[in-house]
């Protein structure tokens, strides 16, 4: 309160800070940046083991999914004319027995075939190739291009987006 009393209204603060003589500035000690606190183990360990744990899954799902690179890569022959058209319906019959069991699959065989392929995927339509389908397998009669090329993307989709259970 006394320092208030003795500046004077003509005093620049300048001066009057100059007048009381604090002497140079006290810095304070650098703060030391270590992990050595247990905080930061304890988070390592913890981030290792999720890695550990996130790459285990995902191996067991790589390894899962294995039958459907295998029948992607056998329809590939058949889009490049190695095998032939009929092909594509062995890879889906191979895959939904191989996805869904042979007890369940193996007997589906006509509408109720296609229907069930229909239902256990995204963006498959074989209900609507299903006359083209049944010519090519049992009358030997390659569709037109269009169908065909039908035929080749919905055995693409559903063998890559089926919901095995």
């Amino acid at each position: 309160m006394s320092l208030l009393l003795q500046i004077a209204p003509s005093d620049s603060l300048t001066k009057v800070v100059a007048d009381l003589n604090l002497g140079p500035l006290q810095e304070p000690s650098d703060v030391a940046f270590t992990f050595e606190t247990i905080g930061w183990p304890i988070l390592a360990i913890l981030m290792l083991i999720l890695i550990i744990v996130f790459s285990f899954f995902q191996i067991i799902k790589y390894k899962r999914n294995q039958y459907r690179r295998e029948a992607l890569a056998e329809l590939k022959k058949v889009t490049a004319g190695e095998m032939n058209l009929t092909h594509c319906m062995v890879l889906v019959k191979r895959t939904a027995i191989h996805a869904f069991g042979r007890e369940k699959t193996g007997k589906l065989a006509g509408k109720e075939w296609f229907s069930f392929l229909d239902e256990n995927a995204k963006n498959v339509a074989f209900l609507s190739v299903q006359t083209e389908v049944e010519a090519l397998i049992y009358k030997d009669e390659m569709p037109e291009n269009t169908a065909k090329e039908k035929i080749i993307k919905n055995t693409k989709n559903w063998i890559a987006t089926h919901a095995a259970r």
